[in-house]
């Protein structure tokens, strides 16, 4: 299993603290990483210059993950012109990384109550984004989340959810949105494991507060033993917005690398 790492770290500090995207590749090469996973946010002027993100990531001899399309819910059908013109750069640059996955952002609205019209919103997008994936040989994912209203916590979501999209629109799973929905990890994992493209790694505590990976309820030794016995090969990413990644965005990522490289012996 290959790690990454996810730039979100930085880009939930952009508006304090500025980093380029070459510098969020040059700290994550530096903390000993295999590749990274970037998103629509730090890479939008880049999008459409795979020849300088692939001499970018060579210079640090690291290799593309994924790269996460961004919008905020995917749940209003004005929108799905909008929704899916956000995509359509990322497939565009996917084509040139083979086996870089297309992430999808979750679902979300702030009314949350009657979710059902609104996931099927979300659902007509996966279900094009998918399509313009499929018709480049992009491999796509799903990527549920816990916060900004989300629609897709539940065991009932999930099946809803993944009941209505094809086989080519896969799933990375989040442990740490995964238990902050209320669903038991390796249950849930279980029941959609093939639809798996790649995962998220994130830990939280008992009440839901994230946490460095390896400080929280995350089995992170039992999860990669977990994924070895079903011959998973695919990336790992790891995805820090606990309270140190606020304070020391490095350390943060740095301790994390070391975390997951203990947890693989």
């Amino acid at each position: 299993m290959k790690l990454g790492c996810q730039t979100y770290t930085w880009e939930m500090l952009l508006a304090e603290r500025p980093t380029s995207l070459w510098q969020m590749f040059d700290a994550i090469a530096a903390a000993g990483y295999d590749g990274v996973e970037f998103t629509t946010v730090s890479g939008a002027q880049w999008l459409r210059e795979p020849a300088r993100v692939q001499e970018e990531l060579e210079k640090r001899g690291l290799q593309l993950a994924a790269v996460a399309a961004v919008r905020q819910g995917f749940t209003n059908p004005a929108e799905l012109a909008d929704d899916l013109a956000v995509v359509e750069p990322v497939v565009a640059l996917l084509r040139h990384f083979p086996g870089a996955v297309l992430a999808l952002g979750g679902a979300a609205h702030p009314q949350t109550a009657n979710w059902q019209p609104l996931l099927d919103a979300a659902i007509r997008f996966y279900r094009e984004a998918g399509a313009l994936a499929a018709a480049a040989d992009v491999p796509c994912a799903v990527h549920p989340h816990s916060h900004y209203g989300s629609l897709l916590e539940t065991r009932e979501q999930y099946d809803y959810l993944f009941a209505q999209l094809p086989e080519s629109v896969g799933w990375c799973p989040d442990t740490g949105h995964i238990l902050r929905g209320g669903q038991e990890l390796f249950a849930c994992l279980a029941r959609y494991a093939p639809r798996i493209r790649y995962l998220h790694l994130k830990d939280v505590d008992a009440a839901g507060v994230w946490q460095p990976l390896g400080q929280g309820v995350v089995e992170l030794p039992a999860l990669i033993e977990w994924l070895r016995a079903r011959g998973f090969d695919g990336w790992l990413v790891a995805e820090e917005e606990s309270a140190l990644a606020r304070e020391d965005p490095i350390r943060a990522i740095t301790e994390n690398q070391h975390t997951v490289r203990n947890a693989e012996v």
